[in-house]
């Protein structure tokens, strides 16, 4: 397995207007683990995650509108709505 030398780009990173969402219950595990996982983690990890950790934001909703095609919105079936 080759070693990765740096962090590869992250879809957040190549589409800086994309949000990231998950439901409010896995939202509130995140901030409770978020800085113990992200400061304790081994030095390995360190060349294999993103370079800017990011939270998402709560979503409680089972469907979304897209921009410009307001009269069909987008249903979220077949998820476990952890995250979107």
């Amino acid at each position: 397995m080759p070693i990765i030398t740096s962090a590869p780009i992250t879809i957040l990173e190549a589409f800086p207007k994309t949000k990231f969402y998950a439901v409010p219950y896995v939202c509130a595990g995140i901030d409770r683990e978020f800085c113990g996982k992200l400061c304790t983690g081994p030095t390995f990890l360190a060349q294999r995650t993103c370079r800017k950790p990011t939270k998402p934001e709560p979503y409680d909703y089972s469907s979304f509108i897209l921009e410009g095609d307001e009269q069909s919105p987008v249903c979220l079936l077949g998820l476990y709505r952890e995250t979107v």
